[in-house]
């Protein structure tokens, strides 16, 4: 699986293999460790019950008091939930930064030979903090920096200890070096930890924590040698049920616990079991399963002794102590067993059943209530919030930003009040609404570690695309059905400020939570894709979520462009093969057009250290019926989907054409069998029971017959897949990707308004001389005048619709005089403020301002010429009455369609030091450096800066910082005074001496460097001879 990254690869594939088993009940786990810098305060100005706030401490060297700076140097907290450990000879091997592993031992001392449940040992480095090696109060502190410590007796080696908030790991070894819990921390929960935080388990300790598990967090409250505090101050960790003598059993010490252990008197970590009878083969000699271990078995095991794993008649079932060779050892387990029964396996222990606490947040079974309340100043500016289209889908190849901002809200969920959470909009374009907009609910946007059982935000999404309501949720259970990592859904009630929104989906985020329950671990890459795929002219629109590049996705788009033969034998080593199998079959068994091997939208992708990219759907709102797309519409949603570089690619193979085929019909009969599926159907009728409420006043009478008709389609669906699969395409040519743009600066819309207030059904008919128009695209001028009837749709101050136009737009139809120049212009309307005179009676969050849409049309023969934009509304009169006359002139400059011009992939990376880690991310890209080392920067203390030691200028006695120590160095060393005799070659780093940029080193880069050091001017050269070719 390696290819770029490998030395983080390996590592987390080792994590992977310790997770895919049952990885439960390790009787000693990390509980905090601190990352906070040495120069800075924990953040917020928090102290520490225990180590309070040291007195004469200046904080950011301002003269004041304030937190703990550095939380006084590096800490690490364990906590031992298995009663009576023993851990003599047991070890820690810390990883900081990617740099070499240290070892801290426990040693063979009685003190380490039997602890209790719940008690807390705490390494830490500080000299101006007791030490306390008396167990008897569940508490023992050691310090682990060799000063005269009195742990010298109880730890090895004495030494200081590395540990941050970059990248550290931390693993418990037993004592024959197995890995009894971990590798855990930042680096494997992802997400990271500031330099002024904590990482710390925000549950209660209990042998059912994991490495990975959901309750790690970061922290910006600290309890030395306590249970830790959390969910801004609200929760504190309970002990009771360790120090209480109730813990969870694990017998044989081997990290999992008894009710989970097949063989649970027996250290096993392999946890095989050949038979499937639930007795691990570590405490089965009972071969027949007859119930007896007897003669019968002893000769079973007999005839097998001495072969080994890959000999011809090896059976695993015979090896019993799992060394891979079946000899005297064997024999002698079997022995212990001989004239009775095997095991015993897993035992009932109710502490076992600790479920996921999230899952409550997406039980199907419930429609959350969510109250939301804020400022009415917020919630306008919020609802109003959109995307500029010229941006969105704007022919540059780059991700979008993000236009939308979190407002401070008091939100309440099924009763429970939770006060300063961050609520923004959400959306691309199908979604985007000014009245109910969708929304994304951040409960840590302003109060770290907030959560509302166990979940620190929720996505609720308005399902404006959907008439059943139903299609997003029904769209991620089959998918999760076919084992495809999908996001859980149910329903929420929504209200703002008192005001009913309706009911929405209440769809999980594809954040860490979400890896980690899924992945095991959320250490990998993460990328949304939004119209943007894996070939040129699309790859740069993919958006890094969690701060990492994309240097894996480039590996792969060239592979793809690579031949048959390449891909066929490099493939596994990037994506998960068998699980895109699936996801890709799903989304055309669900009609989920607007995905990615459709529509190079609404996905994910995760790269998962164990297996490859895996790719994780989202926005699936318009699904179970016909394809839609602007213009591109077809009677039902198409099975076989070709159109992005991935499917098209392994479609032109046959082998992968024949196992993505064969997908498509297992699944079809797992989910979509001859007649539908009951437990689909069913569900879709649950579903129905939950969105069907009258009393809603965005409830639609037509969603009943909407969702008839999705019933009927899953009905038919079997059939519609056996007739796509009985005509297959041979071959697909990906278009270049669509994108919207003034092709023309004259390129014009002008439209005189004089028409009055109306609905959809022409009430009333009377029309004065509604409009005339004349629009400019490509040079070339047309007239368009009103055809049908003229439609005023508006809403007044108080958001009551006039007519039944949901989405807040003032909206004029409008026909060319002849089918052959039929043209529909939709109007970007959040970029047409109105100029409007006096007061006015109708308000869409703008104040005194207006939004249109004017849609030009023939019904019977519909072009999308494109999109206006830049304009203005001029209104001289207006009326918000049914009848009430509207006059007035709309200007606006007019997108059209196009396709983005031609372009490449980006090149991969090169490696010119040779150190195994390409150039765009290595910090010293022309000097081996492996470790990345980058201990700091310009000025002495200085934090790290980017620029490795290897290429930092300046840096001339080698040691991570420029000062004016190097300084003089380098100035005795241009007059080759000692102990320079030979001159510049004789200093640690000559490489590093030229910061003047003159390609000499003299007493001019001397003097550079002191005044670099004091932050005076010049700044040095950022590149020497150490950082060039």
């Amino acid at each position: 699986m390696c290819r770029w990254r490998c030395s983080v690869r390996l590592l987390l594939v080792v994590l992977f293999f310790v997770l895919s088993g049952p990885a439960f009940a390790a009787p000693l786990i990390v509980n905090e460790y601190n990352g906070v810098r040495e120069d800075k305060p924990l953040k917020n100005g928090g102290s520490d019950p225990f180590l309070g706030t040291p007195p004469g401490t200046p904080v950011n060297g301002n003269g004041s008091l304030g937190a703990p700076v550095g939380e006084q140097n590096d800490w690490l907290e364990l906590v031992v939930v298995a009663d009576g450990l023993d851990i003599r000879g047991w070890s820690l091997q810390l990883i900081d930064d990617g740099n070499a592993a240290q070892t801290v031992s426990f040693t063979g001392d009685a003190l380490w030979a039997n602890l209790a449940a719940g008690t807390i040992i705490v390494l830490f480095e500080a000299d101006d903090i007791p030490e306390d090696t008396d167990a008897s109060d569940f508490r023992l502190a050691l310090r682990v920096n060799g000063n005269g410590s009195t742990a010298a007796t109880y730890l090895t080696p004495q030494a200081d200890v590395d540990i941050s908030n970059r990248d550290f790991e931390v693993t418990i070894l037993d004592d024959r070096g197995r890995a009894i819990f971990g590798p855990t921390g930042e680096v494997i929960i992802g997400g990271g930890i500031g330099s002024d935080e904590v990482f710390k388990l925000e549950v209660d300790p209990s042998a059912l924590v994991t490495e990975a598990d959901l309750g790690y967090n970061d922290g910006t409250s600290s309890t030395f040698g306590a249970p830790n505090v959390f969910n801004a101050g609200t929760q504190v960790q309970d002990f009771s049920a360790l120090q209480g003598g109730t813990p969870v059993l694990d017998s044989d010490f081997d990290g999992i616990a008894d009710c989970r252990d097949n063989c649970k008197d027996v250290y096993n970590l392999a946890q095989t079991n050949s038979d499937g009878d639930g007795v691990g083969n570590a405490c089965d000699p009972d071969f027949d399963n007859d119930g007896t271990v007897a003669t019968a078995d002893a000769n079973a095991l007999n005839a097998k002794l001495g072969l080994s794993s890959g000999d011809p008649g090896f059976d695993e079932l015979f090896d019993l102590n799992d060394d891979l060779t079946i000899d005297a050892a064997d024999v002698s387990v079997l022995n212990g067993y001989l004239g009775g029964p095997p095991g015993p396996g897993a035992v009932a222990d109710p502490l076992c059943d600790v479920s996921d606490p999230t899952d409550a947040v997406f039980d199907p079974a419930i429609v959350l209530d969510v109250d939301i309340a804020m400022a009415a100043a917020d919630w306008d500016a919020l609802r109003v919030q959109t995307r500029d289209l010229g941006t969105a889908l704007g022919c540059a190849e780059s991700h979008p930003p993000s236009p939308f901002t979190y407002f401070p809200a008091t939100v309440t969920v099924d009763g429970q009040v939770l006060s300063n959470v961050g609520v923004r909009k959400k959306g691309f374009q199908g979604s985007l609404s000014s009245l109910r907009p969708s929304l994304k609910i951040d409960f840590t946007e302003f109060v770290s570690g907030q959560n509302y059982k166990g979940v620190d935000r929720l996505t609720l999404n308005n399902m404006r695309q959907d008439a059943t309501d139903l299609n997003t949720c029904m769209s991620y259970y089959a998918m999760r059905q076919a084992g495809v990592p999908a996001p859980r859904c149910n329903y929420a009630k929504v209200t703002v400020n008192g005001v009913q929104m309706g009911i929405f989906a209440n769809v999980e985020s594809i954040k860490n939570p979400f890896l980690i329950r899924n992945f095991g671990s959320a250490g990998g890459n993460l990328y949304e894709g939004t119209i943007a795929d894996l070939r040129a002219g699309y790859f740069g629109r993919m958006e890094v979520k969690n701060g990492g590049d994309t240097l894996d996705l480039l590996a792969l788009a060239h592979l793809l462009e690579g031949s048959d033969a390449e891909i066929t034998a490099d493939l596994a080593n990037h994506l998960d093969i068998d699980a895109f199998m699936t996801f890709w079959a799903m989304e055309g068994l669900i009609g989920h057009w607007d995905g990615y091997n459709l529509g190079n939208n609404n996905f994910f992708l995760y790269n998962d250290p164990a297996t490859g990219l895996r790719f994780i759907p989202w926005g699936a709102d318009d699904t179970f019926g016909e394809r839609g797309g602007f213009g591109l519409t077809a009677a039902v949603a198409p099975v076989i989907l070709l159109n992005s570089q991935i499917s098209k690619r392994l479609y032109q193979i046959p082998t992968f054409q024949a196992q993505y085929l064969a997908k498509i019909q297992a699944l079809r009969t797992l989910l979509f069998p001859s007649g539908g599926s009951a437990a689909m159907i069913a569900e879709l009728d649950r579903m129905e029971t939950q969105v069907n409420d009258p009393g809603d006043p965005w409830f639609d009478p037509a969603r009943t017959a909407a969702i008839a008709v999705v019933r009927q389609w899953l009905i038919d669906r079997y059939n519609h897949v056996a007739a796509e699969l009985a005509a297959l395409p041979s071959t697909h040519t990906l278009p270049g990707r669509f994108c919207i743009a003034q092709a023309d600066p004259s390129d014009t819309l002008t439209i005189d308004v004089d028409t009055v207030v109306t609905d959809t059904g022409g009430n009333p008919p009377a029309c004065l001389t509604c409009a005339t128009a004349e629009v400019t695209i490509g040079g070339v001028t047309r007239a368009l005048v009103p055809g049908g009837f003229p439609l005023l749709q508006a809403f007044d101050k108080n958001q009551n619709p006039i007519g039944n136009d949901e989405f807040g737009l003032l909206s004029l139809i409008l026909a060319p005089p002849a089918p052959s120049t039929a043209a529909l212009v939709a109007v970007d309307h959040t970029l047409v403020p109105a100029v409007l005179p006096g007061v006015v009676p109708i308000v869409d969050g703008l104040g005194n301002g207006i939004v249109a849409e004017v849609d030009f049309f023939d019904p019977s023969n519909i072009t999308l010429l494109g999109f206006l934009t830049g304009g203005q509304l001029a209104l001289t009169m207006f009326g918000s009455n049914l009848g009430d006359r509207v006059v007035g002139q709309l200007t606006a400059d007019v997108l059209s369609f196009t396709t983005a011009p031609p372009n490449t992939l980006p090149p991969l990376p090169g490696d010119a030091d040779m150190d195994g880690i390409p150039d765009g991310s290595d910090n010293c890209p022309y000097t081996a450096n492996a470790g990345q080392a980058d201990v700091g920067g310009v000025g002495s203390g200085s934090i790290p800066d980017g620029i490795g030691d290897a290429c930092q200028c300046g840096d001339v006695n080698d040691d991570g910082f420029v000062t004016g120590l190097d300084g003089t160095l380098a100035t005795r060393a241009s007059l080759n005074l000692a102990p320079f005799p030979n001159g510049p070659v004789d200093l640690a780093a000559p490489q590093k001496c030229d910061v003047s940029g003159d390609s000499l080193c003299t007493g001019l880069d001397g003097t550079f460097m002191k005044r670099a050091s004091l932050g005076l001017p010049p700044a040095l050269q950022p590149s020497c001879s150490a950082a060039v070719p």
